[in-house]
């Protein structure tokens, strides 16, 4: 299993529209982009993609603007499905984000540690949610729907992981993310 962390400067991503959202609708348009995305794939070497549906629908929590779900996908004709599980927090000027990255079986292992994954990040004091100041902050090209969707990437470019960037945005951290990757991969290490 594997991790990563990044923070995503786009803006205030307003969640108006996560109330609204059909999820199967989501979903099927989900797996169109991904069948459309097949042929490019394969002409740069890479196996086609099948996004097979929900590991686990996605759940918003509108109170501590915490987002999460889970996508299972196959490789080529690979008998062992992926899954990406992703967790995103919303803040004032952006979106940071966690993702997994395992076989489709380590899902229980993983539903097993989300409270604790929801509980290691939060925004300083004047980068929250709450904080956003309607007129003079920026407002993100994508709501909720879109960061499910992946959207999030295809209109901001690709996220880098930057630890500078942790204090610059005002993202405060829980545990050092040295102590996440322990516990993942002693968590990985432990089911071998």
């Amino acid at each position: 299993m594997g991790n990563r962390a990044a923070l995503g400067k786009i803006g205030y991503v307003d969640d108006g529209d996560a109330a609204s959202i059909n999820y199967s609708e989501l979903l099927s348009s989900m797996k169109a982009d991904t069948l459309s995305g097949n042929d490019q794939r394969v002409k740069d070497g890479f196996p086609p993609v099948t996004l097979i549906g929900w590991a686990s629908p996605p759940v918003y929590d509108a109170v501590n603007k915490r987002l999460h779900w889970a996508k299972e996908l196959q490789f080529g004709n690979d008998a062992v499905h992926t899954l990406n599980y992703d967790v995103r927090f919303l803040g004032r000027e952006g979106v940071f984000v966690m993702s997994y990255i395992a076989n489709v079986e380590q899902l229980p292992e993983i539903k097993q540690s989300l409270d604790e994954v929801l509980g290691l990040a939060g925004f300083s004091t004047g980068k929250r949610y709450t904080d956003f100041l309607p007129g003079t902050d920026t407002v993100a090209a994508v709501g909720i729907g879109g960061l499910i969707a992946g959207k999030l990437a295809a209109k901001a470019g690709l996220l880098a992981v930057a630890l500078i960037a942790l204090k610059k945005f005002g993202l405060i951290l829980l545990i050092p993310l040295a102590g996440l990757w322990r516990l993942i991969r002693g968590n990985r290490n432990a089911s071998s």
